[in-house]
């Protein structure tokens, strides 16, 4: 067993450097952006909207935000799940579960759970979408169970959080890579941590970013 932690740790550090060499360029603003000839500065935007599709119905956003709910959003609209493992499949990630296992078996291993994230980590560039979350997450591309998500799998648009808005503390990035803003429509300052493929930030508190991000953007 140890020496299969031991092979995972190194696979999964592998993982984090290639994601860190695939990262998006951080930009400070639109403007920046628009020099650096990036599509994003010129990027439609699109609003969220105050229902979201849940369990053959209808809630209203601030309901889905007050019960926890995991609400996928694309281009189409939000259609919310109370599991997460439900709102990864129905966004076509089947390695969630296989993520969460791999994390458990590592720290499961005694002296072996510094390593929980990494081992976990190594799906992040495999999930197809953007997750912003309400609580800092114990593990990268894993929801802990507490709090909102909000994961986006729409492309190529500014996507503002509505009611949402300056309520996340943690992000990751999936198979993507993007932008975040303080502002709606990607306007005022970018987050200006990492934000390419695979890339995450499991705390932003006592960063200045939690409870900031008001709009998101996915290539």
């Amino acid at each position: 067993m140890k020496t299969m932690i031991r092979a995972c740790v190194i696979l999964c550090v592998g993982a984090l450097l290639a994601a860190s060499v695939a990262s998006a360029e951080t930009f400070k603003d639109k403007t920046a952006a628009a020099a650096a000839g990036d599509r994003s500065a010129s990027a439609p935007s699109i609003d969220l909207p105050s229902s979201f599709s849940y369990r053959g119905g209808t809630i209203q956003s601030k309901q889905a935000m007050a019960r926890g709910l995991i609400c996928n959003q694309d281009a189409k609209g939000v259609t919310c799940f109370d599991h997460a493992a439900d709102a990864a499949a129905a966004a076509g990630s089947p390695r969630y579960d296989l993520g969460a296992a791999v994390a458990a078996k590592a720290s499961s291993v005694k002296g072996h759970s510094k390593f929980v994230a990494q081992a976990s980590s190594q799906y992040c560039s495999s999930y197809p979408q953007l997750h912003l979350f309400q609580y800092a997450q114990d593990i990268a591309c894993i929801y802990s169970g507490n709090g909102w998500d909000l994961p986006l799998t729409g492309e190529g648009a500014w996507y503002n959080m509505g009611s949402y808005a300056n309520g996340a503390s943690a992000y990751f990035m999936g198979n993507h890579s993007g932008h975040m803003s303080d502002y709606n429509d990607g306007g005022g300052y970018w987050v200006p941590y990492a934000t390419g493929v695979g890339d995450y930030y499991l705390n932003l508190n006592g960063t200045g970013w939690s409870n900031r991000i008001d709009s998101r953007y996915r290539n």
